[in-house]
């Protein structure tokens, strides 16, 4: 141990410059078409046929289903289950069989390239939110890309048992690879600082 020996540190150097910089809030959300309109029998009875599949395509006034009113030891013709809206069939949460209500959807329809995706974001961010903002979305199906979205609508109420906001972000792009049901991760940026100095986070410690 020569006590003249100086210690060695191995450093690196970088070259300083300006860059963007966004203050990003981790959220997850559902994908869902910006419109959906649920399709209702005009009777109550047991739905005997379903025309239509999730994704097929409709016009306003097709048939998608019917319905058999006839209650034990009488008979009715059955009644059709009319689309009011041209679209795509997004879901179809009842089966043949089922006793049905003028209550009860049969279907729901909307569009499969107009998607949306909605998060819960907490209220302690609430100032932060605005029209516009920017959203980076990642797909567990879609591996290695990313989506941008903007933030379309905020909730002007809290959620009082979750204490958050509802949030809809409209996707930027259109791909048909997105669809209606599925799951993503969203890093909302909330702030954004352009031009800004900047260095790499692996050269700050902190102790």
């Amino acid at each position: 141990n020569n006590q003249n020996e100086i210690a060695a540190i191995t450093v690196n150097a970088y070259t300083i410059k300006s860059s963007n910089i966004d203050n990003l809030i981790k959220l997850n959300g559902n994908i869902s078409s910006k419109i959906e309109v649920n399709i209702f029998p005009d009777t109550s009875g047991k739905l005997v046929r379903l025309l239509k599949e999730d994704g097929n395509h409709v016009n306003k006034g097709d048939i998608i289903a019917y319905v058999d009113p006839s209650k034990p030891g009488s008979a009715y013709t059955t009644s059709p289950v009319v689309a009011t809206v041209t679209g795509n069939i997004i879901s179809t949460p009842v089966n043949i069989g089922d006793t049905v209500t003028s209550n009860t959807a049969i279907a729901s329809i909307g569009s499969l390239n107009d998607l949306k995706i909605t998060v819960d974001i907490s209220e302690k961010y609430s100032n932060d939110l605005k029209l516009g903002l920017i959203g980076y979305i990642s797909l567990t199906s879609i591996p290695n890309e990313t989506f941008v979205a903007k933030i379309s609508k905020i909730s002007p109420v809290v959620d009082k048992t979750k204490r958050t906001i509802e949030v809809n972000l409209d996707f930027v792009k259109k791909d048909s690879r997105i669809k209606p049901g599925m799951f993503g991760a969203v890093r909302l940026a909330t702030k954004s600082s352009y031009n800004t100095i900047v260095i790499p986070r692996s050269s700050l410690s902190t102790y």
